[in-house]
């Protein structure tokens, strides 16, 4: 395969393949092309998108991360980030994580919460293999687990409209909500049936009914 390279005086350095087949650039400023021959950044990587539905190949994919060897359950191949002037610290990492043989394995995102050198980054969510999202577990149980040692709390906000949890299948749909105008808590049924408990901000409680709440005994 012939190939060579070319040096544009005080402009670029060019790498070619097959003949005159440009493969990468280098420009005066440093900033290096692959696939582009204006790269915008330290590292700019140019390929035609694919068809995400089908069934790509390697050779579909802008960057690709291998490691050579057997699929090996806790091995980890990583991404990480930093400011520092310290070459060690690792502010944040994004790992893909074997467990089990064929690459099967999940998504950990870790972040880094100390004032210390070096990788102090700590896992704080995880997409299994199986699509399952942990927060604060390694070992998800349901398609959202949320754990905590203390309080656990997830929270819906909105500063204008409802604020809800909803819950969906093929034989209905409802959802918790705070309503928008006034202070309550309320049981909904997004099927058209309304408001089937409201729960005021003064613990008065209303089932079934358009009435205000009342106290229940």
């Amino acid at each position: 395969i012939g190939g060579g390279f070319r040096l544009q005086a005080s402009t670029f350095l060019q790498f070619n393949t097959n003949g005159t087949q440009e493969r990468m650039r280098i420009l005066s400023d440093g900033k290096v092309g692959i696939g582009t021959t204006s790269p915008v950044c330290k590292l700019h990587i140019e390929n035609t998108a694919y068809d995400f539905d089908s069934s790509p190949a390697a050779t579909d994919f802008h960057l690709m991360l291998r490691d050579l060897d057997s699929s090996t359950a806790g091995d980890a191949i990583s991404i990480g980030f930093a400011q520092s002037t310290d070459a060690t610290t690792v502010g944040a990492k994004l790992s893909f994580l074997t467990e089990d043989s064929y690459s099967r394995g999940g998504l950990v995102f870790s972040t880094n919460s100390t004032a210390n050198v070096g990788d102090n980054t700590a896992e704080r969510m995880r997409i299994a293999s199986d699509g399952d999202v942990g927060i604060g577990t390694v070992t998800p149980q349901e398609m959202l687990h949320v754990y905590s040692t203390s309080n656990s709390r997830v929270e819906a906000e909105s500063t204008a409209g409802f604020a809800a949890l909803k819950a969906t299948n093929n034989q209905g749909s409802f959802g918790w909500y705070v309503h928008n105008t006034t202070d309550s808590f309320r049981l909904f049924d997004f099927g058209g049936g309304g408001d089937y408990i409201t729960v005021s901000g003064n613990g008065n409680v209303a089932i079934g009914t358009d009435l205000a709440p009342q106290k229940l005994n």
